[in-house]
C-alpha cells in the first residue's frame, strides 16, 4: 500500500476508527447491548450504596458521641435505604438487593455499636500510648544527657551520676516495652 498516503494522516485514522465503531455498535443485537450495560448498572448501584454507607459511618463515628443517638442515626440510614429499595422495585428489580444489603449493614452497625466503639477506643488509646511512651523515653534521654553535663561540670558526684543514669535507663526499658 505504498500508494495510499492518506492513511498516514492522524485525522483520517480517527475518522475511520470512529466510523467503524459506530457501524459496529449500530448492528449489535439489542440483547448484546443489554449484556454490556447490566454489569455497569450493577456497579453503579453498588457504588451508590457503599459510598454513602462509608461516609455516613465516618460522620457518625466522628460527630455523635451518644450511643442512643448513633443507633437512631443508623436506624434512619437503614430506613432510607429500605425506602430506596421500595422506590426502585419497579425500575430496577434485579439491582435492589444492594439496598437491602446496605440496610442490613446498618442493622449490624446498630447491633455491634458497643463493640465498634470499644475497638475504636482501644485503637486510639494504643496510638496515644505509643506516642506518650516515646515522649517519656525522650525525656529519660534528656535526664541522662543533663546528668552527663552536670558530672562534667562537677555539679554532681560520680555516684549521683550513676544513680540518675541507672534510674533513667530503667525507666526507658519500662516505657519502651
Amino acid at each position: 500500500m505504498s500508494g495510499v498516503d492518506f492513511l498516514q494522516s492522524a485525522g483520517v485514522l480517527w475518522v475511520i476508527s470512529i466510523s467503524a465503531a459506530i457501524l459496529g455498535v449500530r448492528f449489535l443485537p439489542s440483547q448484546s447491548v443489554v449484556t454490556i450495560l447490566v454489569p455497569q448498572a450493577t456497579f453503579g448501584f453498588v457504588v451508590s450504596a457503599i459510598i454513602p454507607f462509608i461516609l455516613f459511618a465516618i460522620f457518625v463515628e466522628r460527630n455523635i458521641s451518644s450511643q442512643t443517638a448513633r443507633r437512631v442515626a443508623w436506624i434512619f440510614f437503614g430506613v432510607v435505604f429500605l425506602a430506596f429499595a421500595a422506590a426502585m422495585q419497579d425500575t430496577a428489580p434485579d439491582q435492589i438487593w444492594i439496598y437491602y444489603v446496605t440496610a442490613a449493614m446498618a442493622l449490624v452497625m446498630i447491633i455491634f455499636d458497643g463493640t465498634i466503639q470499644r475497638g475504636l477506643a482501644k485503637w486510639t488509646h494504643e496510638k496515644v500510648s505509643a506516642s506518650a511512651r516515646l515522649n517519656l523515653v525522650v525525656e529519660q534521654r534528656r535526664i541522662i544527657a543533663q546528668a552527663n553535663e552536670d558530672l562534667a561540670k562537677n555539679i554532681i558526684t560520680q555516684k549521683e551520676h550513676d544513680q540518675i543514669v541507672n534510674a533513667a535507663r530503667k525507666m526507658m526499658v519500662k516505657y519502651s516495652t
